[in-house]
């Protein structure tokens, strides 16, 4: 576990303040990964309050657990929400509902459980960009590829990142954009999509709403991991099939 203090990580942020960050963070059935997730952000290095909800959706396995133990050493930081149900598998919007009904602060950050930050600077960075640029709706970076054993092993699942702004054009063409890099303003959560049952990815239709009510910024920059394992919805070819 972390040997960082929970004092230690909110030694820069002003007395009292309301968290500026809520980070999403959803896990299933991720025992073996979740704890690095978890430690990516306690890692972070900020001037103002974040909060961490750490979603587990009714994990056959010790997800919900191991959540537990780091919310107990960072109770002020790590927010627990422990499922009795698998919510995803009702295919009826439940998950999001529950999500975005915890998310409640100006920005949000995004981390899978099997994912995780690794630069100390990310949400910072971030966050400064955002503050200063308020024409702008999100940021998104670069990240390095850890493959797991049963997949294919890749160098990248991404095209070339270069630090400038991205069109929702762009974005579309060529997906670009790591869901761990992902920071951006909560209020774009509350553009209302479509027929959204129909969604297959919904992070490509948020990236396309945070283009369409502004700007988006890219840093060249690897801040997060992406983790490729059988086990995620990405790669495994079942999941693919059942969410088709």
């Amino acid at each position: 576990m972390l040997l960082r203090t929970q004092d230690e990580i909110m030694a820069k942020w002003p007395q009292n303040a309301e968290p500026l960050v809520c980070i999403r963070c959803t896990a299933f059935n991720q025992e073996k990964f979740i704890a690095q997730c978890l430690e990516g952000f306690l890692i972070q290095e900020t001037d103002f309050p974040f909060e961490v909800i750490a979603h587990d959706d009714a994990s056959s396995d010790r997800t919900g657990e191991i959540i537990r133990e780091y919310a107990a050493k960072y109770p002020k930081i790590i927010k627990p929400y422990i499922e009795t149900e698998n919510q995803w598998s009702k295919n009826d919007g439940s998950f999001t509902r529950v999500m975005d009904s915890l998310t409640t602060r100006k920005y949000v950050g995004m981390c899978e459980g099997d994912d995780y930050w690794i630069d100390p600077h990310k949400l910072q960075t971030q966050i400064d960009f955002l503050e200063s640029h308020p024409d702008y709706t999100m940021t998104f970076h670069d990240a390095e590829i850890k493959n797991e054993p049963g997949v294919e092993p890749v160098d990248s699942v991404y095209p070339p990142m270069a630090d400038r702004d991205y069109t929702a054009t762009a974005l579309f063409e060529k997906w670009t954009v790591p869901t761990a890099s992902m920071v951006y303003l909560r209020k774009i959560r509350d553009y209302p999509i479509k027929n959204p049952l129909n969604i297959m990815n919904g992070d490509i239709f948020l990236v396309e709403k945070c283009a369409h009510m502004g700007k988006i910024r890219c840093f060249n920059k690897k801040m997060c991991v992406y983790r490729r394992q059988p086990g995620g919805v990405t790669w495994d070819q079942s999941k693919q099939i059942q969410r088709l």
